[in-house]
């Protein structure tokens, strides 16, 4: 190392940066970490702002965030969900559940939507309520990340992010999720179209809107329907 310096730029490995010593004679705001993640066919590089090592933020599916549906995805909300209850226009008791039941039908039909940002309207999933069902949610993940062939992954690649258990790293995770959020927002606008949209039909066995539009989904075989 030079005798006189302003900056030293050092790039080592994590278990020889803590060997060093040097952490305590570095600020915060200068220690960075370089990070490499597998996708397709090539590796993603990213410069992450590092911290002190022990202190760096864990990621795993369903336990870092809540989740929120923007403009029309919230207008969608309002007219399935009123909050604990089932009644009138209410199709579903939680919000939770609609998110839940949004994923499934997004990767049952093909349907994935980008979030919507064109008002200033939301409606907020709390992660508090996510965590408590992880394991239904996890299961939801997993049947995604195995079925979904819009990345180009191989059979083999999939099933190595699906199952493996590890904290993921910020890339992995925020892919990941985005590709589950993406397909509960073309589940939750299939099943608006459904089951608000949808007008009742003179061969419907119910005359009621509400129940005739629940049974016509429950004899939806859902295939071609992509929009």
């Amino acid at each position: 190392m030079p005798e006189f310096a302003e900056q030293v730029i050092i790039f080592m490995l994590d278990k020889d940066w803590e060997a060093s010593g040097l952490d305590k004679y570095t600020l915060d705001d200068y220690c960075y970490r370089v990070e490499r993640e597998y996708s397709g066919c090539k590796f993603n590089y990213s410069w992450k702002w590092r911290g002190k090592i022990m202190e760096e933020k864990k990621y795993d599916y369903f336990k870092n965030e809540d989740f929120v549906l923007h403009g029309r995805y919230a207008k969608y909300v309002d007219a399935m969900w009123v909050q604990g209850k089932i009644e009138d226009h209410s199709r579903f008791k939680r919000l939770v559940d609609l998110y839940a039941v949004g994923a499934i039908i997004g990767l049952r039909t093909g349907n994935k939507r980008a979030d919507d940002f064109e008002t200033d309207d939301k409606r907020t999933v709390q992660l508090k309520q996510i965590a408590g069902e992880y394991d239904r949610f996890k299961t939801i993940m997993q049947v995604i990340l195995l079925i979904d062939d819009s990345r180009n992954m191989t059979p083999e690649e999939k099933a190595r992010i699906a199952f493996d258990t590890n904290d993921k790293s910020e890339y992995r995770y925020k892919e990941d999720m985005e590709l589950f959020n993406s397909y509960a927002r073309g589940g939750i606008e299939y099943l608006y179209n459904k089951l608000v949209l949808r007008s009742t039909k003179e061969d419907d066995e119910f005359v009621d809107a509400r129940v005739a539009n629940i049974m016509a989904l429950f004899n939806d075989d859902m295939q071609g329907e992509a929009m």
